[in-house]
C-alpha cells in the first residue's frame, strides 16, 4: 500500500496539467504573455493543439501572470516558444474569486482563443479585466484568432465548470 501511495502521490500534487516546455529548434514562433500595466492579478496560460484543443507533446500548462505570494513567485510576463505552423489553441483561465483550489462556475473568466503562428515571429498577448488582445509585437497588428470546438482547459484547477 504505502508503494502504491509514493508512485501516485506525485501525480495528485502536480495536478492533471503538464509543465509546458517549448521547442527549441525547428519552425517556432516566441509568444510574450504579459498582464496589462498596473493590473497584479490575470490568469493561468495553458496551450492546447488544434480547434478540438489536443494535448500538446510540449505540455499544457505554461505558467500564471500573477504578482505573486510567499509560495510562487511573481510572474507579470514570461515568453514562451511554440511551434510553428501548427494551429494551437490557448487558455487565460483567471480565477475572480479566491477559494482554494476549488473553483465554481461564475468565479472566473475564462478565454479560448486559436491561431497558427508564422515561423520566427514574436507575438504579444496581453490579459485585462477578464480581456485579451494578441498583436503582432513588431508591427502591433492585430492577431485573428479562431474559437476553438474542443474543451480547452488546463488540469492545473479542477472543479472550474
Amino acid at each position: 500500500m504505502n508503494k502504491f501511495v509514493l508512485v501516485f502521490l506525485p501525480f495528485v500534487l502536480a495536478g492533471c496539467a503538464t509543465t509546458y516546455q517549448g521547442p527549441q529548434s525547428g519552425e517556432i514562433a516566441k509568444i510574450n504573455f504579459k498582464l496589462k500595466e498596473g493590473l497584479k492579478d490575470g490568469p493561468t496560460v495553458s496551450m492546447f493543439e488544434g480547434l478540438e484543443c489536443n494535448p500538446s507533446e510540449y505540455g499544457e500548462y505554461i505558467g500564471d501572470l500573477w504578482d505573486g505570494n510567499w509560495t510562487e513567485p511573481s510572474t507579470l510576463e514570461f515568453t514562451v516558444n511554440v511551434p510553428a505552423n501548427k494551429l494551437l489553441s490557448f487558455e487565460f483561465f483567471d480565477r475572480t474569486v479566491f477559494t482554494g483550489e476549488m473553483v465554481m462556475e461564475g468565479q472566473f473568466c475564462r478565454h479560448t482563443f486559436a491561431f497558427i503562428p508564422e515561423p520566427g515571429a514574436h507575438y504579444t498577448f496581453i490579459y485585462g479585466n477578464c480581456e485579451y488582445k494578441g498583436v503582432v509585437t513588431e508591427t502591433k497588428e492585430e492577431i485573428t484568432t479562431q474559437k476553438p470546438t474542443g474543451k480547452c482547459h488546463s488540469g492545473k484547477y479542477f472543479g472550474a465548470y
